[in-house]
């Protein structure tokens, strides 16, 4: 069941509806049933699994806690992380190692396996995993006391706005929140729906009309020029942000509505003057996850900026990995990680350049460049993220610009456009809302373009909207909505 479907609309409709008339103390229910109804639209099967890992952590959670002896305490810990990544590693990657090992084998003139192998990937299974990993680790630490009510604890895991794709929620922050008795308020009901039109500008205005048009070009790369690839490169970077923040920003406005506040997954990151920031502000439930439970661990900064500079390769290549079974998305990670290597080593020479230069008055204009080089590392980056292979990734990098002194052609420019699966229309209507929304993250900042129209006047929030909302119902791309890029992880 897709955010950006009517059956989606008319269901969460009736939970609304259904929360807010029944009893406080039976409210549970309600959210529970629906999350694993909505859960259960992919594939029914897999709610045992849902249920199953939700029981286990349950279970081992209640078992940490009570335990008093640090090495048992340490071995049911490990057992429980055994359970929980053992499922992922089955279900996301035991596919992606089998094939590698046969490649491996072959090598060697050896045959390792005569059969195939199918195994369905469970929607979401990455970002409820990681949620309920976080909860039991932190039991084991001593930071929170386990939840004593079985069913609070299955809606904290299986809570339906961001079950599916984040964001991936502690349980410091969600989990009291199922406690509390929220009455319906025409101001979360109003802020709901004013986050709900920004992420579904996002996605059906934004994302899913770059969707035709990148697809387009890495369907066949080979067939297009440097300029194509180029624009693809650019425009994937905005589709998957508007595709991921869009998925955030409904999830953030579906739970609002019922009175839950939902950690926000995106901070205006291409809005960052540096790759650092950037990373700072994107995903940043995934990033404070993998900052609090691999990179701290393995020794955060380390005795030595080179233990440092190691643990956040590992940090981002893991990263990479999470995000999908292929060596694609670790690479990816890897790049991004090396970007931020190399922009911690080059801070004193950026600082000595500029005193040297006497640049440092000038702090917009190095604020716009930063901007404009963050992002083009980003794209750059998600040039592996989106290619197929990482041969067709390279493929693509030696392609950019290739075509640079053609690039003034107006009959060269029209002719690749036309070859790109959108008409002059589409273009236009995509042009200006991309331009829109940079115009309004560019002013709004990292509170974000909701908490900023907030503290302006009724007349210029109503008509912002009323522009968003005009935007969706005149130029939304219904026909071809796509399922929301990190459905898939």
């Amino acid at each position: 069941m897709l955010f950006n479907s009517f059956s989606f609309i008319l269901f969460f409709t009736i939970i609304t509806i259904l929360y807010f008339v029944i009893p406080h103390r039976y409210r549970w229910i309600l959210l529970w049933a629906g999350s694993y109804f909505f859960y259960m639209q992919s594939k029914a099967v897999l709610v045992f699994l849902l249920a199953g890992s939700t029981f286990v952590n349950f279970v081992f959670s209640h078992r940490i806690y009570r335990t008093k002896e640090k090495n048992r305490r340490k071995n049911l810990l490990r057992i429980c992380m055994i359970i929980d990544f053992g499922l992922l590693f089955v279900f996301k990657y035991l596919i992606f190692i089998r094939h590698n090992l046969s490649l491996l084998l072959g090598v060697f003139g050896k045959i390792a396996f005569t059969s195939d192998l199918y195994i369905i990937l469970p929607v979401g299974i990455s970002f409820f995993t990681f949620q309920a990993a976080a909860y039991v680790i932190d039991v084991y630490r001593g930071e929170i006391k386990p939840e004593r009510h079985y069913g609070i604890f299955y809606v904290f895991i299986s809570f339906f706005p961001q079950l599916i794709a984040g964001p991936i929620e502690r349980s410091k922050n969600l989990m009291p929140q199922f406690k509390k008795e929220h009455i319906f308020t025409w101001d979360n009901l109003m802020c709901g729906l004013k986050i709900l039109a920004l992420g579904y500008f996002k996605k059906v205005v934004i994302a899913d009309r770059i969707a035709v048009l990148v697809d387009r070009v890495y369907a066949d790369p080979v067939s297009f020029g440097g300029f194509a690839l180029t624009l693809a490169a650019v425009l994937f970077a905005f589709q998957i942000y508007c595709d991921f923040s869009g998925y955030s920003d409904i999830a953030l406005g579906c739970a609002r509505i019922l009175g839950f506040r939902l950690t926000r997954n995106f901070e205006t990151p291409y809005t960052s003057a540096s790759i650092i920031e950037t990373w700072r502000r994107w995903h940043v439930t995934l990033s404070s996850w993998f900052a609090d439970y691999v990179y701290i661990p393995l020794g955060g900064r380390g005795r030595s900026r080179g233990e440092k500079f190691r643990n956040k390769l590992i940090t981002f290549a893991l990263s990479g990995l999470w995000h999908g079974a292929s060596w694609t998305y670790v690479m990816w990670g890897v790049v991004n990680g090396a970007f931020v290597v190399l922009h911690e080593l080059l801070t004193p020479f950026r600082a000595w350049l500029c005193r040297v230069l006497h640049i440092s008055g000038v702090k917009p204009l190095l604020k716009v460049l930063g901007v404009i080089w963050s992002f083009s590392l980003m794209a750059f980056a998600f040039i592996f993220f989106r290619a197929d292979t990482i041969r067709e990734a390279f493929y693509v990098i030696s392609r950019l610009f290739s075509d640079l002194p053609q690039w003034g052609s107006r009959q060269y420019i029209y002719t690749a456009f036309s070859g790109m699966g959108l008409n002059f229309t589409e273009i236009y209507i995509l042009g200006g809302a991309v331009a829109f929304l940079i115009v309004s993250e560019c002013l709004s900042g990292r509170q974000g373009v909701f908490n900023a129209l907030e503290k302006r006047t009724y007349g210029e929030r109503f008509a912002y909207y009323m522009i968003v909302i005009g935007a969706i119902m005149l130029t939304g791309v219904f026909y071809a909505s796509g399922q929301f890029i990190y459905f898939q992880f």
